[in-house]
């Protein structure tokens, strides 16, 4: 579950500068197949992301909470 705080937000990311540059730079392709690219770039990068980045978001996870739990005493 500690994963998904980590791959949700580099989806969101990849997909809202993924459909600005095909706007900006691809306008007269139609706005369908512009959401579909988009599309697939999210659930590559979250798939990528998840596998990834698993094990080190974990450790870097704990680690913040260790770090708020010393600031607290």
């Amino acid at each position: 579950m500690k994963k998904l705080t980590f791959v949700i937000p580099i989806m969101i990311l990849v997909g809202s500068i993924s459909l600005w540059m095909l706007n900006k730079d691809y306008s007269e392709i139609d706005l369908q197949t512009r959401l579909l690219i988009t599309g697939g770039a999210v659930l590559f990068s979250g798939v990528i992301s998840y596998f990834l980045l698993g094990s080190d978001g974990e450790r870097l996870s704990s680690a913040v909470a260790k770090e708020k739990e010393k600031r607290k005493r």
